[in-house]
């Protein structure tokens, strides 16, 4: 999760009551739909089809990065699963501490060590790169933390639909400068503020990228709107 601190203070006052809470959101300037910040305390029967999906195909050691408030790393490790917890925001972490997640630590996806057979990103985690380029060198980083036959498996949603005067999807590419899934950020609660950029990448983007760095792409799933379930895994 990014925006250190924007969404580990609004989990915070979840856990101590407050389930109304929400997160005000623009996108690219404009005021959009705010987050229930409920949407991350959600249990594995409240997830959608996707995220079960992804739930039921993690195997072996996991890292689950962009953890938020542990949602996927709490149902994982009641499970029986050996997951680990990486997020940014420190406050998040100490959230998800609190609700019962063994192991967590706070660091940025770029400084994962290790290795693992399933690496996480759900929520849109793939959006982590925050740029095309900057997408792949996060799964050219990722891939050095698999283990032989692992994973990075994730949902990402294609935006495409933002832009009715296109004709199918715009042809990917890794040299785009101005790709339409990539997106700027504002989010606020109570009296703070963060920007950030995040990118939504569809999946042929994510072939492209998957092509680039050597692993094996397959499209799993797809959900009720323009959302999908992919994975790269290390042959």
């Amino acid at each position: 999760m990014d925006a250190t601190n924007v969404f580990g203070n609004a989990f915070k006052a979840y856990l101590e009551g407050d389930e109304t809470a929400q997160i005000e959101v623009s996108i690219n300037g404009e005021k959009d739909d705010p987050i229930d910040v409920a949407h991350f305390f959600r249990s594995y029967e409240d997830m959608p089809f996707l995220e079960q999906y992804a739930m039921n195909m993690c195997e072996g050691k996991i890292a689950d990065l962009g953890a938020a408030a542990g949602c996927h790393a709490l149902h994982l490790q009641q499970m029986g699963l050996e997951v680990c917890a990486v997020e940014q925001d420190k406050d998040a972490c100490e959230v998800m501490r609190k609700r019962g997640v063994v192991d967590v630590i706070n660091q940025d996806a770029m400084n994962l060590e290790g290795k693992f057979d399933t690496i996480l990103l759900m929520m849109n985690g793939w959006g982590m790169g925050k740029d095309i380029q900057g997408t792949l060198a996060l799964v050219k980083h990722l891939k050095t933390c698999l283990k032989p036959g692992g994973m990075i498996l994730g949902d990402t949603s294609d935006l495409v639909y933002m832009f009715p005067n296109e004709k199918g999807r715009p042809t990917p590419s890794l040299q785009s400068k101005n790709y339409y899934g990539a997106l700027h950020f504002e989010v606020k609660w109570e009296h703070q503020k963060n920007t950030f950029n995040w990118i939504y990448p569809d999946p042929n983007l994510l072939e492209l990228i998957a092509n680039e760095v050597g692993l094996e792409f397959t499209l799993h799933a797809e959900g009720e709107h323009y959302d999908y379930l992919v994975s790269m895994q290390l042959i």
